[in-house]
C-alpha cells in the first residue's frame, strides 16, 4: 500500500532560527527540509535562515550529482534573514544531497547539507496537527467526541465467534515470520510489473511465495477513484483463486479517499458508497469462502483538496474522518457479519481519528516500519524516545491492540514469486488457532449485492453562480443513485446548445469555453465554466459513466450571460472661440 501522508518535522523547526548578536564574527547559513523522504515527482519545502539576520539576500539551492554541486533554485531572504522554496523531486528513485549557499558581505556562506529521499512510496509518516473545526463545519461537529480514556483489550475470538455450527479447520497455519509469528503479505497491480516478456504484466508465482513462508495475503480489490479502481478489477479475482489453490490465505482491501464536504449527510453517504464498491467486488467472486480473511480498509490518505501542482490544499478533520470511517465499517459489517479490518499508520490512527471506542472493536492492521518484530519489546506504534502514538487501538501499558503489523515495504518481490520491484510483508500477532478463528464467517451475495449495469441516475444542480463574459460561472453537480446514494463512478461535462433566441454558438465561441471540474466527493462536483460568449443559452451537464454501472444522465440549465458595460467615453468641451483684438482708429 501506498501512502501520500509526508513526514513532518516537529514543530520546533518551523520557527525561524533566532539572529545571532551583531557582534558575531562569523555569518551562517541554516537549511531545513520539511521531509526526509517524498514521493517521486511530487513537492517539498526546504527553508531556513541567516544568522545573523540579513534582508535581501539571494540564496542558492545546490544538488550534488555526478561529483559535483549544481546549482538548481534560488530565493531570497526576507526581513527576518528566512527563506524559503518549492522543490520538485526527480521522477526516479534517488537520496538527495542539498546545500545552500549565498554571497554575505562580500564572503560566500555555504549550509550543512541536509538528505531527502525520492521514494516510490512513503515509510510511517507522521501527519500535519489537523486544526480544530470550526464552526462552519456543519452540526456534527458542533460536539467534538470525548476522550475514551484507558482502552481495554478487546476479545476479538469472542467477537468473531458468529457461526458456531462452522468448525475451525484441524490444520496449523505455520509461523514462519519475524518473531515467530505467521507471515503475509499484500500486493496490488503495481506486483503484476509490465515488460516486454509480460506487456500486460507479469503473473505471481503463489507456490513460490508459499514456499517462501507467506501464509496470508491481502489484495487490492477496490478503490474510492476510478482509475484505481478499475486498475484493481484485472487481477484482484484471479490472485485470490491462484494464491488460495497454492495454500495462502486471501483477504481484499479497499483504498479510502475522503469526501471534501465537512456535512455529516454528504460524509455518510460517501463511506456507504464507498463500502458498496467493496461489496459489489466480494459480490463478484461469489462472496467469502473458508479460505478469505475480512476485508480491510486502507485510510492513509488525509488530502480532500488538492492543486494542480499536487500539493495539498485542505485535509480532512478528525471528526470527519472518524464519522466517515465508522460508516464505512459499519456497512460491511451489517452486510457481511464479518468485522472489517482497518489499515493505518500509527501517526495517521492519532492525527487524523478521534480514540472512539467503536473503532477498537474492530481489529488493527498497522503499518510501521523503523521497529524490527524480531525484538520481543518492540511493537508498532513505539517511537524512538520509549513513548508511543496515542490511537483507539492504544492500550494502558502504551503497546496497541493490533491484529496485523505491516513491518516493511522493502522486502524483495522475487523471492515470493514476484516478477521485480519490492512487496509488503505483514505478521499476524496470535497463534495458528487464533488466526484461523479470524478467518472464521461467510457471506453469500444475494442478487441485489452484484454490481449494477446501467442503473439509472438522477441530478441535481445547485449554488449557481451567473457572472459577466469576463467572469466565470460556477455549479455544484450532484448525481444519485435510485436509492439516494450518490454514484461511485463517472463523471461530469459541459456544453451549450442553442440558446432561446434560436442563434447557435459559434465554433469560436464553442473553442473559447474551458470547464474545470473538482470532484469533492463520491457523486458530487463542482464546475467552474470560463469563457462563456454573451447571451441566452442553455447549458447542458451531462453524466456518463465509462465502466457502465450507472446510465448517463443529462441536466439542462438556462444560462443568461451578459457582456460588462462599455464605457461612454466623455464628450470633450468645446473650444472657446477667442474674441477678436480691436485694431486701434486711425
Amino acid at each position: 500500500m501506498r501512502s501520500t501522508v509526508l513526514r513532518a518535522l516537529a514543530a520546533a523547526l518551523l520557527v525561524a532560527m533566532p539572529a545571532a548578536p551583531a557582534t558575531a564574527a562569523t555569518q551562517k547559513l541554516t537549511i531545513r527540509a520539511m521531509v526526509d523522504e517524498v514521493l517521486v515527482g511530487k513537492t517539498f519545502t526546504l527553508f531556513g535562515a541567516t544568522e545573523p539576520a540579513a534582508k535581501g539576500v539571494v540564496v542558492t539551492r545546490q544538488v550534488y550529482r555526478d561529483k559535483t554541486w549544481k546549482t538548481t533554485g534560488k530565493a531570497i531572504t526576507n526581513g527576518k534573514g528566512d527563506w524559503k522554496m518549492v522543490v520538485t523531486a526527480p521522477a526516479w528513485k534517488e537520496t538527495l544531497r542539498l546545500r545552500v549557499q549565498a554571497k554575505i558581505k562580500g564572503k560566500i556562506v555555504i549550509s550543512k547539507e541536509v538528505t531527502v529521499a525520492a521514494v516510490a512510496r512513503l515509510s510511517m509518516p507522521t501527519p500535519t496537527p489537523t486544526p480544530e473545526p470550526t464552526a462552519d463545519e456543519g452540526p456534527v461537529y458542533d460536539t467534538p467526541i470525548p476522550d475514551v480514556g484507558p482502552l481495554p483489550v478487546p476479545d476479538y475470538a469472542a467477537d468473531l465467534d458468529r457461526n458456531s455450527g462452522t468448525a475451525i479447520p484441524t490444520i496449523t497455519i505455520t509461523a514462519s515470520g519475524k518473531g515467530n509469528r505467521i507471515l503475509g503479505a499484500d500486493i496490488a497491480r503495481y506486483q503484476h510489473p509490465v515488460s516486454t516478456l509480460f506487456p500486460d504484466g507479469a503473473p505471481i508465482d503463489f507456490t513460490k511465495m508459499y514456499a517462501g513462508g507467506v501464509r496470508f495475503l491481502y489484495i487490492k480489490a477496490s478503490d474510492g477513484r476510478d482509475p484505481g479502481h478499475n486498475n484493481a478489477e484485472k487481477w484482484y479475482a484471479k490472485d485470490r483463486a491462484d494464491a488460495q489453490a497454492a495454500g495462502i490465505y486471501t483477504g481484499f482491501y479497499h483504498y479510502a479517499y475522503f469526501p471534501a464536504s465537512t456535512l455529516a449527510t454528504d460524509i455518510i453517504a460517501d463511506a456507504q458508497a464507498q463500502a458498496d464498491k467493496a461489496l459489489w467486488r466480494l459480490a463478484a467472486v461469489g462472496g467469502y469462502n473458508d479460505f478469505d480473511l475480512p476485508f480491510a480498509l486502507d485510510i492513509e490518505e488525509p488530502c480532500v483538496i488538492v492543486a494542480t501542482n499536487g500539493s495539498c490544499i485542505r485535509s480532512v478533520t478528525k471528526n470527519a474522518a472518524t464519522l466517515w470511517v465508522k460508516t464505512w465499517l459499519a456497512r460491511l459489517y451489517e452486510k457481511t457479519q464479518r468485522k472489517p479490518v482497518v489499515y493505518a499508520s500509527p501517526s495517521f490512527l492519532q492525527g487524523y481519528l478521534n480514540r472512539d471506542a467503536t473503532l477498537r472493536t474492530y481489529p488493527l492492521w498497522v503499518a510501521h516500519y523503523d521497529r524490527d518484530p524480531g525484538i520481543s519489546a518492540n511493537f508498532p506504534g513505539m517511537k524512538s524516545d520509549g513513548t508511543c502514538y496515542i490511537h483507539a487501538w492504544t492500550l494502558n501499558n502504551c503497546a496497541s491492540q493490533w491484529a496485523i503489523w505491516q513491518y516493511t515495504s522493502s522486502a524483495k518481490a522475487t523471492t515470493y514469486g514476484i516478477a521485480g520491484g519490492n512487496l509488503d510483508l505483514n505478521l499476524y500477532s496470535g497463534t495458528s488457532d487464533e488466526f484461523l478463528q479470524f478467518a472464521k464467517g461467510s457471506w453469500a451475495p444475494t442478487a441485489n449485492d452484484f454490481l449494477p449495469f446501467n442503473e439509472p441516475t438522477t441530478m441535481s444542480i445547485s449554488g449557481v453562480e451567473f457572472s459577466l463574459t469576463t467572469a466565470p460561472m460556477k455549479a455544484s453537480i450532484k448525481v444519485l443513485r435510485p436509492s439516494g446514494l450518490p454514484v461511485v463512478s463517472g463523471g461530469i461535462t459541459f456544453t451549450i446548445a442553442v440558446g432561446i433566441d434560436g442563434i447557435a454558438p459559434t465554433p469560436e465561441q464553442l473553442a473559447a469555453i474551458k470547464t474545470s471540474t473538482t470532484r469533492t466527493g463520491v457523486g458530487s462536483w463542482d464546475v467552474t465554466i470560463t469563457g462563456l460568449p454573451a447571451g441566452n443559452w442553455s447549458g447542458v451537464f451531462t453524466f456518463t459513466d465509462s465502466s457502465k454501472v450507472h446510465a448517463t444522465s443529462v441536466s439542462a440549465l438556462l444560462i443568461t450571460v451578459t457582456a460588462p458595460p462599455v464605457p461612454t467615453p466623455e464628450t470633450p468641451a468645446p473650444t472657446p472661440t477667442p474674441e477678436p483684438t480691436p485694431t486701434p482708429s486711425s
